[in-house]
């Protein structure tokens, strides 16, 4: 459990409980309104509860190695998220809102079940850096990343730095 006086974090807060073997979060940590870096790596968390999208200040949101089959529709709302960590879940597809989110530089998608890749991750005109390894993704949508990474990376050279098959 968390200690009350989590819930009066200041401005610009940040807040890691990598680690703990949380399945959820208590409900103060998602009314952190100035929470700008939300690290949950490593937990057993199975949903991502809708109120993480109330967290508007997030540019920092690491869900890696829990056991997440899918994210809030609202994702998008997360317009100044810069890295969004997903790496090592079970999430099977992306919410179509994923375009949305303007500033994102750093997706990590690697080591999940994702067959397709929702068009509109080319609307991520931020991103450099992509991953995407150890997902049972369509030779189509393979070819289609590199085509679409190709593009990226001839735009603006010097700030791709990975991308998986």
């Amino acid at each position: 459990t968390l200690p009350a006086s989590v819930g009066r974090l200041g401005q610009r807060a940040t807040l890691e409980l990598d680690s703990n073997l949380f399945v959820e979060l208590p409900t103060p940590v998602w009314r952190l309104a100035s929470l700008t870096k939300l690290d949950l790596e490593k937990n057993r968390m199975a949903t991502l509860p809708d109120l993480v999208c109330e967290l508007t200040e997030l540019e920092y949101l690491d869900v890696s190695e829990n056991h997440l089959g899918t994210l809030p529709a609202c994702i998008g709302d997360l317009t100044r998220l810069e890295l969004l960590n997903l790496a090592g879940n079970r999430i099977e597809a992306l919410p179509i809102d994923i375009g949305l989110l303007t500033s994102l530089e750093n997706l990590a998608l690697e080591n999940n079940l994702l067959r397709k890749i929702p068009r509109e991750l080319r609307e991520l005109k931020r991103l450099t850096t992509l991953s995407l390894d150890g997902n049972p993704l369509s030779d189509k949508d393979k070819v289609a990343l590199t085509r679409w990474v190709t593009r990226q990376r001839e735009q603006n050279p010097s700030e791709w730095q990975d991308y998986g098959d």
